[in-house]
C-alpha cells in the first residue's frame, strides 16, 4: 500500500518513526531511549529490554526501516545496536524475554540479519553469559 503523498510509509507511522527518532538519547556507547521518569529506578533491568526499552523500539524502528529505508534511520539503527552491545557485557546475564537477556539478543540477530556491519561481537558476548550461567548448575 502506498500513501497519497507516494511514500509506501502511512502516515500514522511516519509520525511514529518522526517520534522515535527524536526521543533517541546518547552517551558513550551509542544511541538508547530513556524511560519515563516513573519507571527510571528500575532502568537497570528495563532500558535496554525487549518489552519496556531500547531493544523492543529498535525491533519497531527495523520494521519501519524496512518499509521505507533512509540513512538516518539506518545510523540510529546501528548506534542502537552498540548501545545494546555495551549493555550486555556492562549488565551481564538478565533471566527473561521481555525484560531480559534473550530478547536483547533476539533483537541483535534481527538487526543483524537486516543490516550490513554489525559487529558479530554481541554473539560472544551471548555464548559466554550461557556458558557461565551452565557452570551454576
Amino acid at each position: 500500500m502506498v500513501a497519497p503523498n507516494g511514500s509506501p510509509l502511512p502516515s500514522f507511522l511516519r509520525e511514529a518513526k518522526q517520534q522515535v527518532v527524536s526521543r533517541a538519547r546518547r552517551d558513550r556507547d551509542g544511541a538508547f531511549w530513556s524511560l519515563s521518569p516513573a519507571y527510571r529506578p528500575h532502568a537497570e533491568i528495563f532500558e535496554s529490554s525487549l518489552g519496556f526499552g531500547t531493544a523492543g523500539i529498535l525491533l519497531s524502528l527495523l520494521e519501519i526501516h524496512q518499509i521505507e529505508p533512509d540513512k538516518e534511520t539506518e545510523l540510529l539503527l546501528m548506534d542502537g545496536t552498540k548501545w545494546l552491545v555495551a549493555q550486555l557485557e556492562k549488565r551481564g546475564f538478565q533471566h527473561g524475554f521481555y525484560t531480559g537477556s534473550a530478547g536483547v539478543w533476539y533483537t541483535l540477530a534481527k538487526l543483524e540479519s537486516h543490516l550490513s556491519g554489525i559487529s558479530p561481537e554481541w554473539r560472544k558476548i551471548m555464548r559466554e553469559q550461557l556458558r557461565a550461567l551452565s557452570l551454576q548448575d
